[in-house]
């Protein structure tokens, strides 16, 4: 029972248990779904259920989308689902700021060509005050949960030194406590691993008439930010890595205008939390992002040391860079026994795979394995590790040559 409620959930796309909230009542429009139709009859007949102690799925946001276009929901629940949108507080900014739709496109790593669907066109009647600055209206301002689309620059272990990467952070304006956003591109030689700092060159944000991000070239040699190189002809900003981010998605050029297609506040809002001094945290500004979540999954479930946490994560950044969003990867694991010279039995067994695009090797990655001998334990690793490092919203077929992989853990 409690597995079809779930299901129910999921298919429809709600936030809640939908036995405490159900809007439905009609009763033709869930012609496959039994639990819809006895949910839509006991609103009819006024009947409603006490649940005790059921498993329910937690979906973390304030608002739901549903509250806002009501009557719109279940005709745009599957472009909702496919985007994994289900509340207003992952379409905004800082509290404040309303994504535009090629903004959000960008940050979940989807074209935004075509037609804006009439649906966000009223959405965004509905929410924002200002049109130009996509400022919400009062009553929808509360304190949403955190989009954190950009990655903490202290995150990366690696770059690939022929790749141009933008990096937002905030510096203190001498003699106060007034902090103001930078700009830049990492200058890709003063990248170092084992360094918290490095140099980029600076940038200087242009004022225009939409939310995007849109830079110039700092040409300044007196600029107050930075130090003017004379040999290179740019100015330079050496930064902290702990208190930067890496900015991701699409950026484009015009001219000699680089275009993020992002607001500032989506930038501010995670660069806040990370130039405020420990005094000043309070419980809800502490976050795990993404990378974060990978590190603890692969560091305490599979028990591998930091060499090979280390590789695993120089290829999740790195595929996360990358313009492809369907993944191949081809698994293997093995076992192999035998018996040396002195009648010892030796007992070795390892798993890998590789990444390929357009018969192109992207990535690949070896490992060995301790404890108990399985030919199958070293295949499920194979599949396990490359899942851990797949980004969100990308797809992946796997490839592997296990039977009982393919047989017992398909889904």
């Amino acid at each position: 029972m409690e597995i079809r409620l779930l299901q129910s959930q999921i298919d429809e796309w709600l936030p809640n248990n939908i036995l405490n909230k159900w809007r439905y009542n009609n009763l033709a429009a869930f012609r496959n779904d039994l639990t819809a139709k006895i949910l839509c009859a006991a609103n009819n007949f006024g009947l409603g259920f006490k649940t005790n102690n059921l498993l329910e799925l937690n979906m973390n946001g304030i608002l739901p989308i549903q509250d806002i276009l009501p009557d719109e929901y279940r005709k745009i629940k599957d472009q909702l689902r496919k985007r994994d949108l289900m509340f207003i507080d992952q379409l905004i900014a800082n509290n404040s700021t309303l994504f535009t739709w090629e903004q959000l496109n960008n940050t979940l790593n989807f074209t935004s060509k075509g037609k804006i669907p009439k649906w966000w066109i009223k959405l965004e009647n509905i929410l924002i005050d200002n049109h130009n600055e996509r400022s919400i209206k009062q009553e929808f301002i509360c304190d949403y949960k955190k989009n954190s689309f950009n990655t903490r620059f202290l995150y990366i272990l690696n770059i690939d030194r022929r790749r141009f990467y933008w990096i937002v952070t905030r510096k203190r304006k001498k003699s106060t406590n007034f902090f103001y956003t930078i700009f830049g591109k990492l200058i890709n030689d003063s990248f170092s691993y084992s360094n918290k700092k490095c140099n980029i060159i600076h940038y200087i944000q242009q004022n225009t008439n939409d939310t995007n991000i849109h830079l110039t070239q700092c040409k300044n040699k007196n600029c107050n930010s930075g130090t003017w190189n004379s040999s290179k002809l740019h100015c330079e900003i050496t930064i902290s890595k702990s208190k930067s981010l890496k900015i991701d998605g699409k950026i484009s050029k015009n001219n000699q205008t680089w275009i993020i297609k992002q607001p500032i506040a989506l930038c501010d809002q995670i660069l806040q939390s990370l130039v405020t001094s420990n005094s000043e945290n309070t419980l809800r500004d502490i976050r795990v992002d993404d990378t974060d979540n990978r590190i603890f999954l692969i560091k305490n479930y599979l028990h591998m040391n930091e060499k090979y946490i280390e590789q695993l994560m120089i290829i999740y950044n790195q595929l996360k860079d990358l313009d492809i969003n369907d993944i191949i990867v081809y698994t293997d694991g093995s076992l192999n026994r035998y018996i040396d010279q002195d009648n010892n039995l030796h007992i070795e067994q390892g798993f890998g795979w590789v990444i390929i695009d357009n018969n192109n090797k992207i990535a690949e990655f070896k490992g060995a394995s301790k404890g108990w001998p399985s030919s199958t334990r070293m295949e499920l690793l194979a599949v396990v590790t490359v899942l851990m490092i797949i980004p969100k919203y990308k797809s992946v077929q796997i490839y592997t040559d296990s039977n009982n992989v393919i047989t017992k853990f398909n889904v």
